[in-house]
């Protein structure tokens, strides 16, 4: 039986408060559930990531390929100019640019710099690249 002055909600509101309760007890439970985590332990991880390859896999399985729009070679240092593309394996370097030195298997890359790995991307103006150690650092 409903009382006289019982106010009447709407199914639309009920839900909509009731999600709202629920985001609230999930903030609640899980701030004291989990304060040592960073801010970014929150964030689920990308479906992307799935195929992305494992820590420590072989990287080097092929060797580095470059193709571009103007390649030229001076001494031992390669320079190619645009739509630069490097893949080796899983990975993707792109760039305006690329200067590699054949001696030192250093490579410099500038201009809307992209490397891939599987479906992990990372963007940057330009990267420093020792290909033979696998190591760059990007700014």
């Amino acid at each position: 039986m409903r009382e006289k002055n019982a106010k009447r909600v709407a199914p639309a509101a009920t839900t909509k408060h009731r999600y709202w309760l629920c985001f609230v007890v999930a903030a609640v439970v899980g701030s004291t559930s989990q304060a040592a985590e960073t801010p970014w332990s929150y964030c689920a991880p990308s479906p992307a990531a799935d195929s992305a390859p494992a820590a420590g896999e072989d990287l080097q399985n092929n060797s580095m390929r470059f193709t571009a729009d103007m390649i030229s070679k001076e001494g031992v240092e390669y320079r190619l100019q645009g739509k630069v593309i490097g893949e080796r394996g899983v990975q993707r370097l792109e760039a305006q640019r690329l200067f590699y030195n054949e001696l030192t298997d250093q490579a410099r890359a500038e201009g809307d710099v992209r490397y891939t790995v599987g479906n992990r991307l990372l963007t940057s103006d330009s990267a420093s690249l020792q290909l033979d150690k696998d190591t760059g650092q990007f700014s």
